[in-house]
């Protein structure tokens, strides 16, 4: 039982170095029918988690950048070298518009 727990360890240590990290929904793990308790010998326990992180799926690192929006002043008169757009997270004025807030780092959506 020990044997077959460090053989799936030693495996899944082997795929880590050959592949780069994921960020995995820990919300959607599923590990049916295990729980940790007295009658439950901890390598089976181990084995169900492992599996589990293996299929586990996979989250977009994009999705967790927080998002803004680029928001026209209110003004009259609109030109190249004026403020005209503020980030809706830091109020921040840039220059010019980008894909990113650089004061506070948002990725703007619009």
């Amino acid at each position: 039982m020990w044997s077959e727990l460090i053989d799936t360890w030693n495996e899944v240590q082997e795929q880590a170095k050959e592949r780069e990290v994921r960020l995995i929904d820990v919300n959607a793990l599923k590990i049916d029918g295990v729980s940790l308790d007295k009658e439950t010998p901890i390598v089976d326990f181990a084995l169900n988690v492992i599996k589990a992180v293996q299929n586990a799926p996979t989250i977009d690192p994009e999705d967790l950048r927080p998002k803004a929006n680029w928001v026209p002043k209110p003004t009259m008169i609109r030109t190249p070298w004026a403020r005209n757009y503020y980030c809706s997270h830091c109020t921040y004025e840039p220059l010019e518009v980008k894909s990113y807030c650089p004061n506070c780092g948002y990725k703007m959506e619009g």
